[in-house]
């Protein structure tokens, strides 16, 4: 099974390339600039993407995640 990802202050998602299937999943991004989150979102389509770290909803992951990345 793989292990799930929450992302923060992802950029355009360098670091989050390292975490790829089968071994990573995953499950939130979260970036403020927006042409990132452009770039974030044709790389990882189905994953939510976050605006703010400031306002990510902690308790909605909580129990679903497995790895902690920023």
């Amino acid at each position: 099974m793989p292990k799930r990802v929450v992302a923060f202050f992802s950029g355009a998602g360098g670091l989050d390339a390292g975490f790829t299937e089968p071994d990573y999943e995953h499950v939130a991004l979260c970036e403020i600039d927006p042409t990132a989150r452009s770039v974030l979102r044709r790389h990882w389509p189905d994953v939510p993407i976050f605006d703010d770290v400031r306002t990510f909803p902690c308790e909605e992951f909580h129990g679903r995640t497995d790895v902690v990345v920023g």
